[in-house]
């Protein structure tokens, strides 16, 4: 084996030693400057300084971050999960502010050494050198911020899909380049087919690590609720994005769980610019409140779940569907908050009482 030095600084490294088909000593590879956190916050009160509440949530987005790392090694997103040496991965972790606009920057390199170091020795042994190099991949695109403002890892496998999802969102900020969406739609795609070549569960570990750091993520743009515009690598989040986000009272959710239901289908409603349908639909397992359910047009059901949940909509009155969901529950009282629509299967037929809703 050779003792020569890898160098990692970008996504396209990591493709490249993956595409070597041989087994990697990650003794030997070297993060250099990547993956590199860099929020941009513009505005009045964003000139180079940094304010007390932007501050504390720089700390929050460090604590999201192990957390992240505890959801994807443990499966329990909490910092107290982490064992061991897990803690020494975060040590040395800064954020510089540089003037202009508020712009934090944050190297990340050592901890990506550590965390490769980790997951080959230990976490992930069954793995071979490849499966790890992928999903580094995967990690250091959702860590950067590849996914701000989507919320979706992998669900954008259609090319074309994605090029469309990032145009609507480029197109917001003037004088931006080809460049900065070719950047966009490679590090997504690179991530995409990284996490679709993972096995099921590693897969789902990778999805709790994405949550962590939306919510990470979240907490700096709401700390940043008056800026004019913010920049998360090369996502770009507007004023108005800005304030649905910062207005949007927060809600601490625990785990996510899958769930089988018959519900009854109330409304269909498309969003083409943002590509996603909000599904309302009623339960006897969450009396309280409808669900709210999206998934990804083109690309989130197969024809045959299509149908059958239009069908269902169409005879909301006799006919419940039966679907799989995942569900974010509130953590306080177990009630659901949103959830994912990934499947709609038979209809069963039931009898609408003229009083209420039960079956006979």
């Amino acid at each position: 084996m050779s003792d020569q030095i890898n160098i990692v600084r970008s996504v396209k490294d990591l493709r490249n030693l993956a595409s070597q088909g041989q087994e990697i000593n990650f003794e030997q590879i070297a993060f250099e400057g990547w993956p590199l956190v860099e929020i941009k916050i513009y505005g009045d009160k964003y000139h180079g300084e940094i304010t007390p509440e932007v501050a504390e949530s720089l700390y929050e987005f460090s604590q999201s971050l192990k957390r992240a790392y505890a959801a994807f090694k443990y499966g329990v997103p909490k910092v107290s999960a982490l064992k061991g040496n897990d803690a020494a991965i975060f040590e040395g972790l800064t954020f510089t502010v540089g003037e202009g606009c508020t712009e934090i920057a944050g190297k990340f390199s050592d901890a990506f050494q550590k965390m490769g170091l980790d997951i080959a020795s230990e976490a992930f042994q069954h793995m071979n050198s490849e499966h790890i190099l992928i999903l580094l991949i995967a990690l250091g695109v959702i860590t950067i911020g590849g996914y701000v403002g989507i919320r979706g890892y992998a669900k954008y496998k259609d090319t074309e899909l994605s090029k469309r999802q990032v145009d609507a969102q480029v197109d917001t900020v003037k004088a931006t380049g080809d460049a900065i969406k070719d950047a966009l739609i490679a590090s997504r795609e690179d991530a995409n087919k990284a996490i679709a070549a993972l096995p099921a569960e590693t897969r789902q570990r990778v999805y709790m690590f994405g949550d962590q750091v939306d919510d990470g993520y979240e907490k700096v743009v709401r700390a940043a609720g008056d800026a004019e515009r913010i920049d998360i690598g090369i996502n770009h989040l507007t004023k108005e994005q800005i304030e649905d986000i910062a207005h949007k009272d927060p809600v601490t959710t625990q785990g996510k769980s899958e769930i089988k239901d018959p519900v009854i289908i109330h409304g269909i409603t498309k969003n083409p610019d943002k590509r996603i349908v909000t599904v309302t639909a009623s339960s006897a397992r969450y009396p309280s409140r409808p669900l709210t359910l999206k998934y990804i047009m083109f690309d989130g059901l197969d024809t045959q779940a299509e149908e059958n949940l239009h069908e269902a909509l169409r005879h909301s009155s006799t006919k419940r569907a039966l679907i799989d969901y995942q569900a974010l529950l509130n953590a306080n009282t177990g009630e659901f908050e949103r959830g994912t629509l990934q499947d709609v299967g038979d209809l069963i037929s039931y009898h609408k009482e003229s009083s209420d809703d039960e079956e006979e």
